[in-house]
């Protein structure tokens, strides 16, 4: 909400109105338009008293807001909320096996999305949000839930300025969990999604991905693609490289299985007054049910950031929740990982929190006149 003159009235708080919750975090919308279609679905089959028990789990208030005691900043209640959910829409899903497409605004963003749900996996692409994936619903889970970094009032207190905002009594006096957390205080340029494609000048590296500091050409990253087929998006920028006028075009065409829970990602690049030397980087943010202490990633722990070095594939595992993920990549592609961290204010004192893992493909490209295909594929199983 703005003033005549501009500014703000909420500020970087979502203030005291619930809905603000919704436009500040959009990921809480998306639960909450989630919970809203869930609510739909059940209605339509009659109310099944099993499908409206776990919708009715589903709609358990914490996680739909964000104060002292943490809300959307616990993955632990995001992930029972979604689960919960999610148990109530298979509950009710037709038996018939088809593949289900549908291009709506489910999330009321003024946007399309495309839904592909069937029995094995619902995948939910954005194209207005760098046509990546928003969702991806697996084994009972929202494997794309990950909660992107933002600046919080409360980080102003971590960081020595207060700025003259007030805090409540529960966050007196200033308690911290573990040193070193100012350091910590990274913010994201959006949303962290599913095979976010962007293109970065060359000179990229694992400190600066972390910190959210890559150079990028262009807002293929979060910017809007057009729709061109049934899961297919492309989206053209004119940019200034290196003293003249290139015209870059990214066409992204995904393959959602109906045989297993898995997703591939075809990416096709172009530039007209090229040649335009960059770096391909293919960003996946998965969720992590078991947190960072359980599993691995290439042999790597899930702690600390690493270089995984060349390789075709990567195979992340969480032993404890059941889970593993595999991401095959393009030929020549270099994979980061790192943890992604927020850090909350709770009646506990500030701590870190792992929202979820973060794996890049990042590859040297040349662009000119010729059309480049680059093939990645994300799967999940026990």
């Amino acid at each position: 909400m703005t003033t005549p003159s501009g500014p703000s009235l909420t500020g970087p708080w979502s203030g005291g109105f619930w809905r603000n919750f919704i436009a500040r975090y959009p990921e809480v919308n998306a639960l909450h338009k989630k919970m809203l279609r869930v609510s739909a679905k059940v209605e339509r089959a009659g109310s099944p008293p099993a499908a409206l028990t776990e919708l009715l789990r589903g709609q358990a208030n914490d996680v739909y807001w964000h104060g002292v005691f943490g809300g959307v900043y616990l993955p632990h209640l995001r992930q029972a909320v979604w689960s919960s959910l999610l148990a109530a829409e298979a509950a009710v899903a037709p038996r018939d096996g088809r593949t289900q497409v549908q291009v709506l605004d489910y999330d009321l963003d003024g946007q399309c999305e495309v839904l592909v749900e069937q029995p094995a996996q619902n995948v939910y692409l954005a194209p207005a949000a760098g046509g990546a994936i928003v969702e991806w619903d697996a084994g009972g889970r929202n494997l794309a839930d990950c909660l992107a970094r933002r600046h919080e009032v409360y980080h102003d207190r971590l960081l020595g300025d207060a700025g003259g905002v007030g805090v409540s009594k529960l966050e007196q006096p200033l308690r911290v969990r573990e040193p070193g957390l100012a350091g910590r205080l990274h913010y994201d340029r959006r949303r962290r999604l599913i095979f976010q494609a962007s293109l970065v000048n060359r000179g990229g590296s694992l400190r600066r991905a972390v910190r959210s500091e890559l150079d990028e050409l262009g807002g293929f990253g979060g910017g809007s693609f057009e729709v061109i087929g049934q899961t297919a998006f492309e989206r053209t920028e004119t940019l200034a490289v290196e003293g003249r006028q290139a015209t870059i075009r990214m066409a992204k065409s995904f393959q959602v299985s109906s045989r297993d829970c898995s997703i591939g990602l075809q990416v096709t690049l172009s530039a007209d007054g090229g040649p335009v030397p960059a770096l391909l980087v293919v960003e996946s943010n998965l969720a992590l049910p078991a947190g960072p202490v359980a599993g691995d990633v290439a042999g790597r722990p899930l702690r600390r950031p690493a270089d995984l070095g060349m390789r075709g594939e990567v195979t992340l595992r969480q032993p404890a929740a059941g889970l593993r993920y595999q991401l095959r990549v393009a030929k020549g592609s270099r994979v980061w990982y790192y943890p992604v961290e927020t850090v909350n204010n709770s009646e506990s004192g500030y701590e870190r929190i792992v929202q979820g893992a973060c794996l890049l493909a990042v590859l040297p490209v040349r662009l000119d006149g010729v059309s480049a295909k680059y093939s990645f594929r994300l799967w999940t199983g026990a």
